[in-house]
């Protein structure tokens, strides 16, 4: 469920009757502000409440469970988020949760109120109380050491440990505490379930499945920034990493690799590992089944604890809790002085120093503390010179890398890499000066993870990935079929409007891209401008969908949508109708039962069997085409997709579609149809729609997807 702070859209939750093992999954928007603690209300059919607490994950994203009082009465329970950050109160608007009645239960359970979050608040109080009254209680002055005895109960923690004195009982338990939360870190480390698939990820981010690969397992695991995991009892074996992550919204790799010999057989054994990164992404876990290594089966656990590190992982502790803060996390945005110089040459991926001498390189090095936040600007990687090699107190060697091209000459520029490791050490910053490439880093203190999230990353708002995990487009395949309605309509005199930020950064903003960069999908771009479905039986013109261009839909393709019909037209005999394309080969509009690919109808009817044979597991759906000469071309579309069983959305606009540019439906008015023109179009002379009407349209062609 999405929360968005200016929203009034009633969201509701569907469950079952006295179900106790559901828990919702609430990513925020629009809300600034540390989340403390977030409570539910809700309100039952009978006006019976109950009130309980919920779990903040981070300032982003919280949990709350279904208990089976909220769900004991069949019916719709009106509720709200109470959102606090220890001064402020946010509530969300309603949303609801939709109880079904449960048909098997053995026994009923009586509905009543359930106040859990007051009472767990009122018990709170009274130790809170008690404490207090003890300190009341303590004579001041020289009587003071008198009644050090009353003090007792406060030296004693909120887990039963017995501290030295009452002010370290106090100050080590707000610093486990905070580190706690900021981490994410609320439970002992419990171990994930891996299913592991036959193969390794190369340090590129491919997968390999065949030869040598078969010796070797991989289990994929859905990572969310915040979350600290521990690997335990993994390996690395010449390039075989432990671990390989990939970030999901700057598409970068991190690994692990301790660099002795990435050549040599000998397989390296390691205990215990901690995993945290800056941004969301696909955790790989990769295990060794051959001969003697058999046994070398990770396993994964999360909810790290602090003590879960070990003593040499634990940021430092000392002084006051405000002092452990600023430590950890400098000022957001200060910038780390760097002292680069001439001669010193650059520090290599074995951490140590490389053509010295060399007026070309120059690099500084940095003491840093575990968990601390840097972002470095304008870097660069070439050949073999890293942006940055971190030396770990491990000995643990961790450096930045492309994996392009370790020895082509092309020097790559490197905007931003946000910096956390999870333990001290020293972090060298390369430079480089020859004159047409002249380098100058900048590292800044980050404010993690909001520095990470934002402003490293370069995302705006509206175009973050969704974060919910039960996302059906998550990740997914999309197959994107069409003509220049899909593929953007730009001529060689309008200026073509791009996407600025993720995945899709730098491509035409059109629906596919754009529904793409916000669901982190793989997009199959199989749309050119002047393309037709149908092909003409002359053969004078190729540029056609049916023309085997159809087969070459990628095999493991999760969704296909066909937006044909524009172009169809343009080809019947005596068309009028052109926006700019070849119109080179007769296409008629044909009839329902036409069974080749030389007419409209005739061309569908070859299509859709092969993609229903061929991807049965696929989502396919047909976007019906605005823009068309006579409205038969429309109705048509609807007609062979009522034929074939395959679902369609119809931009012409109907009940449940809004009307976009260029619409042949007779039921709108002209007045409509000619303001939706003037707002939609890319300009006077081309009528093909903006990347505005694009933006538009992909929310519910995004939603189409989702039913289909």
């Amino acid at each position: 469920m999405e929360f968005r702070g200016i929203s009034n859209i009633i969201q509701t939750l569907k469950a079952v009757q006295y179900d106790d093992g559901r828990a919702v999954r609430v990513m925020l928007s629009g809300t600034e502000g540390n989340i403390s603690k977030v409570r539910i209300y809700c309100q039952k059919p009978s006006g019976m409440e109950t009130y309980t607490d919920g779990t903040v994950v981070n300032d982003y994203c919280v949990l709350f469970g279904l208990t089976p009082q909220m769900l004991a009465e069949e019916g719709i329970v009106k509720s709200q988020l109470q959102l606090m950050d220890g001064e402020h109160v946010v509530t969300s608007f309603d949303f609801q949760i939709q109880v079904s009645k449960n048909r098997i239960a053995s026994s009923n359970i009586t509905s009543s109120k359930e106040y859990q979050a007051l009472v767990d608040a009122l018990k709170n109080m009274i130790v809170f109380e008690r404490r207090l009254d003890a300190m009341q209680d303590i004579p001041t002055g020289d009587l003071a050491t008198s009644a050090d005895a009353a003090l007792n109960d406060i030296k004693v923690g909120y887990d039963g440990m017995q501290y030295n004195t009452p002010g370290e009982a106090v100050r080590n338990q707000s610093k486990i505490n905070y580190l706690n939360g900021m981490f994410g870190l609320k439970n002992t480390a419990r171990p994930i379930a891996l299913t592991w698939n036959v193969g390794y990820v190369r340090q590129d981010g491919k997968i390999e499945t065949t030869g040598a690969a078969e010796n070797y397992r991989y289990a994929v695991v859905d990572y969310i920034s915040g979350y600290t995991y521990i690997l335990y009892d993994t390996f690395y074996y010449k390039g075989i990493q432990p671990f390989l992550f990939v970030g999901r919204t700057t598409g970068k790799i991190y690994k692990y690799n301790d660099f002795n010999n990435v050549e040599d057989s000998t397989t390296y054994k390691i205990g215990k590992l901690p995993i945290i990164f800056p941004e969301n992404g696909t955790l790989y876990i990769h295990a060794k089944y051959e001969n003697a290594y058999t046994a070398l089966v990770p396993i994964l656990k999360q909810y790290a604890g602090i003590n879960d590190f070990g003593d040499e992982l634990i940021p430092d502790l000392s002084g006051t809790l405000f002092e452990m803060i600023t430590r950890t996390f400098p000022n957001k945005g200060e910038e780390i002085p760097l002292d680069f110089v001439e001669g010193s040459g650059f520090i290599n991926v074995s951490g140590n120093p490389a053509s010295t001498g060399n007026t070309v390189y120059q690099h500084d090095a940095v003491e840093y503390k575990a968990f601390k936040g840097y972002i470095l600007y304008d870097t660069f990687y070439f050949r073999l010179v890293q942006p940055f090699v971190f030396v770990g107190s491990s000995g643990k060697i961790y450096h930045y890398n492309d994996y392009r091209d370790a020895v082509d000459p092309t020097m790559y520029r490197v905007d931003q890499i946000p910096l956390i490791f999870p333990e001290d050490g020293t972090l060298y910053i390369n430079r480089m000066e020859d004159g047409a490439h002249t380098v100058n880093p900048v590292l800044k203190s980050a404010d993690f993870p909001k520095d990470f999230n934002k402003d490293a990353l370069a995302v705006k708002e509206e175009e973050q990935p969704a974060y919910n995990v039960h996302d059906v487009l998550y990740g997914k395949k999309w197959a994107v079929c069409g003509d220049s309605f899909t593929d953007g309509g730009y001529s060689s005199s309008d200026e073509k409007v791009l996407i600025e930020n993720g995945k899709y950064a730098g491509y035409n903003k059109v629906y596919g891209y754009i529904i793409g960069n916000r669901n982190n999908m793989t997009i199959q771009h199989l749309a050119v401008g002047g393309r037709t479905i149908a092909t003409p039986a002359d053969g004078s013109f190729s540029n056609c969908f049916s023309k085997d261009i159809y087969k070459t839909i990628d095999p493991d393709v999760d969704y296909i949508t066909l937006y044909f019909g524009i172009n169809d037209s343009h080809h019947e005999h005596g068309s009028t109708g052109s926006d700019g394309e070849d119109k080179t080969g007769e296409i008629p509009l044909g009839t329902i039962e036409d069974a080749d690919e030389s007419t409209f109808y005739g061309a569908w009817n070859v299509v859709l069997p092969y993609l229903i044979e061929h991807y049965p597991s696929a989502h396919i759906g047909i976007i019906v085409s605005n823009g068309v000469d006579r409205d038969a071309y429309r109705t048509a579309t609807i007609e062979i997709a009522d034929k074939w069983g395959i679902p369609y959305i119809d931009l012409n606009g109907d009940a449940r579609t809004p009307m976009m540019i260029r619409s042949s439906n007779p039921v709108h008015s002209e007045r409509a149809k000619q303001l939706r023109l003037v707002s939609q179009r890319v300009s006077e002379t081309n009528q093909h729609p903006n990347a505005s009407a694009h933006e538009y349209e992909s929310y519910f062609i995004e939603n189409f997807l989702r039913s289909i």
